[in-house]
């Protein structure tokens, strides 16, 4: 699956199914003499997608069934390629990277000219940020296999992260010439002209027909909406619907449609919105200060107080200089000078170069003297 780094508004330059397969399953299926399959299996059917139809008839018997079937399978067949490469991916989506790397690594060695191997070795060194291996054999992969869309995807995604986005583009554009109704492909398109060409206008259009190509394609719903939050477009408020309906327990989704709000000046939404990703994720310090920063606007000062107190408290160490002087600014408001004093001061004690604080210190000090 596409993963790329999260560009959450306002820092904008910047997810197997279980299967259950029983003991007397597995016997019944690989009884004949451990055969080995190709990469189509029979009648044309990988071995991931053998083993995923044999275990969706069965009932649960552990926690992983399909881990469990094909550790008893590699026991009698270790060098079976088509079951290493089946578990790499699997303990890949567990995020148990030591053992997937050493799943990648018999697999490379018994068949290194394998395209599935050079995907999963390529991934795998990817979370190892290893990113020269991975470039490395994603480019084998292609030449091995000249229609290969996966490799092709994951160097898009890789040479987007490290900003080579013309070398991005190429890879993107040959997935949309291979297969034109590849989602994936677009969304890269429109990441590449957003970040690297600075093209938004384009950048929506190659984003808007990812999403055409799958109704449900949540990233490429939420990259569309962070742009038109950055625009401050009312279009912004159909995405974040959409949103809402697709993931409607994501707190990320509530907060950064606040951050629409709070730059239309929508207060009474914005406050809405914001309300409800703090019910979802009750401790985050960044929705406090944004509701804070809300309640400032419309002058409800000793509530943007309290709610710059809880951002603080919820920040590690309560090292949130911000929302030290957030709550300063607020005790300054309500004429409150001598706890101003004390946040902007502790403010500049947890980031000495932070100038707002300073600022602010000074014309409190020049009050005083005048």
């Amino acid at each position: 699956m596409f993963v790329l780094k999260k560009y959450f508004y306002p820092n904008f330059k910047k997810k197997m199914r279980r299967v259950f397969l029983s003991i007397f399953a597995i016997v019944l299926f690989w009884s004949c003499d451990n055969p080995k399959t190709d990469d189509a299996g029979k009648d044309g059917v990988s071995f991931d997608e053998v083993v995923e139809k044999e275990a969706a008839d069965q009932e649960p018997k552990s926690a992983n069934p399909k881990l469990d079937s094909l550790n008893l399978y590699l026991i009698s067949d270790p060098n079976n390629v088509d079951a290493l490469v089946a578990r790499t991916k699997e303990y890949i989506r567990m995020k148990n990277l030591q053992y997937a790397l050493a799943d990648a690594i018999a697999a490379k060695e018994i068949d290194s000219n394998n395209v599935d191997v050079l995907l999963n070795w390529g991934e795998i060194n990817y979370f190892f940020n290893k990113t020269r291996i991975s470039r490395d054999a994603w480019t084998r992969c292609i030449k091995l296999d000249k229609e290969n869309v996966d490799c092709r995807l994951k160097l898009a995604e890789l040479y987007h992260i490290v900003e080579e986005y013309e070398k991005s583009l190429k890879m993107a554009r040959e997935v949309t010439k291979i297969d034109g109704k590849n989602a994936t492909a677009y969304l890269i398109l429109g990441l590449d002209y957003r970040d690297g060409i600075n093209d938004t206008s384009t950048a929506l259009q190659y984003i808007q027909k990812a999403i055409d190509l799958q109704e449900d394609y949540f990233e490429a719903i939420e990259h569309a909406a962070l742009l038109y939050t950055h625009m401050s477009s009312p279009l912004a408020e159909g995405y974040y619907d959409r949103m809402t309906m697709l993931q409607p327990d994501n707190y990320l989704v509530y907060y950064n449609r606040g951050i629409f709000y709070y730059n239309i000046e929508d207060w009474n939404n914005a406050l809405e919105s914001l309300t409800q990703a703090s019910q979802l994720d009750p401790n985050n310090p960044e929705i406090y200060m944004t509701l804070g920063m809300v309640h400032l606007k419309i002058d409800a000062l000793p509530e943007a107080e309290g709610l710059f107190t809880k951002a603080i408290e919820f920040s590690p160490s309560g090292a949130n200089y911000r929302a030290y002087y957030s709550r300063g600014y607020a005790n300054e408001l309500q004429g409150d000078f001598s706890n101003a004093v004390s946040d902007y001061q502790q403010a500049r004690q947890f980031n000495p170069t932070y100038e707002p604080a300073k600022i602010a210190l000074q014309r409190l000090a020049n009050q005083v003297s005048n």
